[in-house]
């Protein structure tokens, strides 16, 4: 809403679009916030949906690389709202500037995991965080299937990799 708030008073055309966009996204958070899963591909598009709300504020300086097949998107699914989520705690987390791009990357990787990266930028100062987000996803997936989320992390890029429902099971 910040967003939307300065786009009024900068370029009022601009932020019309903008509530236009964010009201879309709603629409579609609403759509799926009952569901258990959904598809990769409309994953994919829920996530694409946010990214440019937030690309809108930040520019080039966030970027997304999405590395997922048409055939890879309709073959697998998973908890909505998954990559949104683990997309916005990136940007929360990490200094987003000119200097400072952040990229966020989405990838099938060996197992039917779905690997989601980011390079690290640390904060002046932290953002305050309860943890819940990570928690909230690993408990959805814990529903779901036996198989974990895993997150790992170095000095340059924090990594959550995610099972993969196949499209066929419950």
């Amino acid at each position: 809403f910040n967003t939307l708030i300065s786009g009024i008073e900068e370029d009022p055309k601009k932020a019309v679009a903008y509530a236009g966009k964010l009201s879309d996204f709603f629409r579609d958070v609403v759509s799926v916030r009952d569901k258990d899963t959904i598809s990769l591909g409309e994953e994919l598009v829920l996530l694409r949906n946010y990214f440019a709300l937030q690309q809108q504020r930040y520019g080039a300086s966030l970027q997304l690389i999405i590395d997922v097949s048409d055939s890879d998107s309709h073959k697998y699914k998973l908890p909505p709202l998954t990559l949104q989520l683990l997309t916005e705690n990136a940007i929360k987390h990490n200094a987003i500037s000119k200097d400072k791009n952040l990229q966020i990357s989405i990838g099938i990787g060996n197992g039917e995991i779905l690997q989601v990266s980011n390079n690290i930028n640390p904060r002046v100062s932290k953002a305050a965080g309860t943890g819940m987000g990570l928690q909230n996803i690993n408990n959805r997936f814990n529903l779901l299937t036996n198989r974990k989320i895993k997150v790992t992390q170095d000095q340059h890029t924090f990594i959550v990799s995610l099972p993969l429902l196949k499209n066929h099971e419950p």
